[in-house]
């Protein structure tokens, strides 16, 4: 406006006067023009100045932060008041519980149920909870669901081993997300009926405002890449959206026309994306770190966690007495580690590789890493010359040189979801599912003029640990029996003592005499059990010398004699916001 008024003003001067100077009449009516255009001029900027401001507040969102703590939140939601939040968290290494806070306050009180987590409030102000929950996967909890009154009162306890669940749109029922074994998980709406059962894993369920359908996020079998899919109340598919590295966290929008989700395509920082029921996407928002969406009001404001999250590798050398830290990246993973104790093999597939997934090699003397391949979960072979390497997508079989030499390929391009090493370095096992069937274990010559494949267990089964004389292969049947199946064949035989729930199987220890089982949570309870008489001892607790944000320990390895280990440690640190303003 400025430039415009210095511009007229120069006009009007350089044409009074002189050869151009106008007529009286003629100047008459310029005097009365001038204030005219200049009032023009004014108005237009305001409006201008308006619609950008107007445009600018639409475009850049407000975060009302709402937690300050230091830990992890694993989910939250609105009340119906669109006021009131309820959300589950870890503070600085305590047990998990839950909270309540309102949008424009900072400050949490306990809701007096501890050892909780919300799964969903209905419309009624009815609270779906999880009570004790538990690590059940790298990604997963799972507790018993209880239903209580938001205002609050005893829970009332209505199915054991549920991981996530909403409630339908008229507050009376239930749909629950429930681990499925080796045929992955399973949504079922009512309970007990069972309308999504993918070959992996299933996550975060919401139904739509109208009740008439279910979002949810379907990923692989080893990780959170996966999608979102939008079904029907019978499991019929409606839409879906593209592959992401990690997806976690949903909400319907208001409307019920998108679905908004957290997701990222490449790396682990995700972003918030929306999808239609036409199958079409659209970034919402982007911002450093990550974040995970976990609801959305009736009048449209989004509760979001900004998320850091890190998987980070120790070990502990052999003649050492302390830990030593072997991250390279943001997302060293665990793989194997030598019998000696001197070697680690582990995988990068966080932010710093983007969608160039490695596997490397490093010594537990803190010496740097060196990179093997692309690809994902590494077994280092007993004589520490090869590394057997899933890669490619469907992942097929690799063995790659620790030092000098080509790689190559063994097998045919089966998806593979679990392989290991048989003792004697000559052959591996994996497990597979032929088209049309469900998984197995089978054993392959790496000698690429050996046999075929051949089958050792019977379909259904999955898991699987290598006795250390190579003759047995421990796996879990489909109805979750343990059994030892001899490798060259014959009759297997079940394992005689059974394992709680919340405990898991590490490895074979004392040259196959026992076994060591870890428990799922922090802190790491490492238990040997001798095989023969079942008879349990501890053996090793593992506590991460900063508990905050610690989640899980996914995967441990010790040497041969126990002396020497090595583990990685997912953490996860959140901040809670509230915010107006997405579109």
């Amino acid at each position: 406006m400025a430039f415009n008024l210095e511009a007229l003003t120069d006009i009007s001067t350089s044409s009074r006067g002189g050869i151009n100077a106008l007529p009286l009449e003629e100047e008459k009516s310029s005097r009365w023009l001038m204030p005219a255009i200049v009032a023009a001029l004014v108005l237009a900027s305001w409006a201008g100045v308006y619609f950008f401001a107007h445009r600018g507040a639409v475009g850049n969102p407000t975060f009302h932060e709402i937690t300050f703590r230091n830990g992890t939140i694993w989910d939250a939601r609105f009340a119906p008041d669109g006021q009131s939040i309820i959300y589950g968290a870890t503070w600085e290494g305590a047990p998990q519980e839950l909270f309540s806070t309102r949008f424009d306050s900072t400050d949490s009180r306990p809701v007096g149920l501890p050892s909780a987590q919300i799964l969903a409030i209905s419309s009624k102000g009815e609270m779906a909870v999880s009570l004790h929950p538990a690590v059940y996967s790298a990604f997963t909890q799972a507790g018993t669901m209880a239903r209580v009154a938001l205002a609050g009162g005893a829970p009332r306890e209505v199915l054991e081993q549920v991981m996530w669940a909403d409630w339908s749109a008229d507050g009376q029922s239930l749909a629950v997300i429930r681990p499925g074994g080796a045929n992955g998980d399973r949504l079922e709406y009512p309970i007990g009926t069972v309308i999504y059962a993918p070959a992996a894993w299933v996550s975060h369920v919401r139904f739509s405002p109208n009740g008439e359908f279910l979002a949810i996020a379907d990923h692989i079998q080893s990780g959170d890449d996966g999608r979102i899919v939008i079904i029907d109340q019978h499991g019929n598919r409606k839409a879906s959206s593209s592959f992401y590295s990690s997806v976690q966290g949903l909400a319907w929008r208001p409307d019920g026309k998108e679905v908004w989700f957290s997701a990222v395509p490449n790396g682990a920082a995700r972003s918030l994306y929306a999808l239609d029921f036409s199958g079409k996407e659209r970034l919402i928002y982007r911002a450093p770190g990550g974040v995970t969406i976990h609801d959305i009001s009736r009048t449209g404001e989004v509760l979001l966690t900004a998320d850091k999250t890190r998987l980070s590798l120790f070990a502990l050398a052999p003649g050492e007495t302390r830990e030593r830290s072997l991250s390279w990246f943001d997302w060293s993973l665990l793989n194997d580690l030598s019998a000696d104790g001197k070697t680690v093999i582990f995988s990068e597939s966080g932010e710093a590789v983007g969608n160039n997934d490695g596997v490397f090699l490093r010594h537990t003397d803190g010496s740097p890493a060196v990179r093997l391949s692309d690809g994902d979960f590494g077994r280092l072979s007993p004589d520490g010359k090869w590394a057997l390497v899933e890669n490619g997508k469907p992942p097929h079989l690799m063995l790659v040189p620790t030092g000098v030499g080509e790689p190559r390929e063994i097998g045919d391009k089966t998806p593979h979801y679990f392989a290991e090493w048989v003792p004697d370095g000559k052959s591996v096992i994996f497990t597979a599912a032929d088209p049309g069937h469900e998984r197995r274990a089978y054993v392959q010559d790496t000698d690429p003029a050996g046999s075929a494949a051949r089958a050792i267990t019977p379909e259904g089964t999955y898991g699987g640990l290598v006795s250390p004389d190579g003759k047995w292969l421990l796996a879990t049947d489909a109805h979750h029996q343990r059994w030892l199946y001899p490798i060259a064949g014959g009759e297997p035989q079940k394992l005689n003592f059974d394992i709680p729930p919340a405990e898991t199987i590490t490895s074979f220890f004392d040259n196959g005499k026992s076994l060591l089982l870890r428990t799922r949570a922090l802190p790491l309870k490492i238990t040997r059990v001798d095989l023969a008489t079942g008879k349990r001892e501890l053996f090793k607790e593992i506590v991460p010398a900063d508990p905050a944000g610690a989640q899980s320990i996914p995967f441990i390895r010790f040497s041969a004699d126990g002396k020497s280990y090595a583990y990685s440690v997912g953490r996860w640190l959140s901040d809670l916001y509230v915010v107006d303003g997405l579109k």
